[in-house]
């Protein structure tokens, strides 16, 4: 119990120096700073905090991963809320002090919980509480990231229950999602949802990445299996590539709906998704971000689905359980 007690203790220290306003500085400098203390904090280990809660055990999860995209981080979370539930633990999600620069600003580290912007508490405790409380594991990095789930229908309805019972969009976001269902028909008419991954991806061909197919390609897949699984009302595309989003609104014109989601265009190789989101600060990055979960959320409530084996796919799939069509483009890796 002495080393949970110390453990107990480095955390509380890391946290306090988190919530200093030296640390948030954005600076480039700092940040590397910033980044070399959550690394070196982030490994697997026991921790008591104080006496509360002496019947319970929590499981903080926490990412030290600060440019992984928010589809991907969502699913680390997932990945380890899998873990939680083996050991018997209550899962907790940290976004506070382990930020990430897709949708943490620097002056609001340490200081709020970036993941109740958008979800309610996954066990219904407060962070606060969780570092008061006397029997707390405290995640690591550990993520094994793997896209072929994708085609795994058995994994995908496992990992769909554990999304089904610890994953719950809070009220703003579900206000934002019921809305956008609404406007594009979702639940009344027969949509097809279609997911294009551009930008980042088309400029710079990541190293390892699933090879994500152009618009024409996609194209040519929804004319093909729309006419084997019968025609759709309406057709709804997740991009975040304005490029493409111009060439299927040429094709599809009325029939194809999409959100405000934030869309970008001529992406230089090199450089991510992340940090063109990184640009933007304060509530406007809240809502970028949100809207960037609603079109996910979308793709998962549409009657069909065509999309490249990429995180948001994956996120899609496992918030929907099942889908009565599906076509995942399996095309190898740059």
């Amino acid at each position: 119990m002495f080393l949970e007690y110390i453990n107990g203790w480095i955390i509380k220290v890391y946290n306090c120096l988190m919530r200093m306003h030296i640390i948030n500085i954005n600076h480039k400098a700092i940040r590397r700073i910033r980044a070399a203390l959550y690394h070196n904090i982030c490994y697997k280990c026991n921790a008591s905090f104080g006496k509360e809660n002496p019947d319970r055990i929590f499981y903080v999860i926490r990412c030290p991963q600060s440019e992984m995209g928010l589809f991907a981080v969502i699913n680390f979370v997932i990945f380890h809320i899998e873990k939680a539930v083996a050991c018997g633990a209550e899962p907790v999600v940290d976004w506070q002090y382990y930020p990430n620069k897709y949708f943490s600003d620097d002056e609001k580290v340490g200081k709020e919980n970036v993941w109740e912007y958008f979800f309610e508490s996954v066990s219904g405790i407060s962070l606060e509480e969780v570092y008061k409380s006397k029997h707390v594991i405290m995640s690591n990095g550990e993520w094994i990231p793997d896209l072929s789930e994708t085609l795994d229908d058995e994994k995908l309805w496992k990992m769909h229950q554990l999304v089904e019972k610890y994953i719950r969009l809070n009220e703003n976001t579900k206000r934002i999602l019921k809305k956008e269902c609404e406007r594009i028909g979702i639940g009344k008419e027969r949509v097809l949802g279609v997911k294009c991954r551009g930008t980042d991806f088309a400029a710079s061909r990541p190293v390892g990445h699933a090879i994500v197919p152009d618009v024409d390609m996609t194209i040519n897949v929804i004319e093909e299996k729309i006419k084997i699984w019968g025609d759709y009302d309406k057709i709804y595309l997740s991009t975040e590539d304005a490029d493409i989003l111009v060439k299927m609104k040429k094709h599809y014109g009325d029939r194809l709906f999409f959100t405000d989601a934030k869309n970008f265009t001529n992406v230089e190789a090199g450089k991510w998704l992340g940090d063109l989101y990184n640009e933007v600060t304060g509530e406007k990055k809240k809502e970028d971000m949100c809207m960037y979960i609603v079109a996910t959320y979308l793709l998962a409530s549409c009657d069909a689905l065509i999309a490249p084996m990429v995180g948001g796919t994956l996120g899609a799939m496992r918030i929907k359980g099942k889908y009565k069509n599906k076509y995942i483009f399996n095309l190898g890796n740059y």
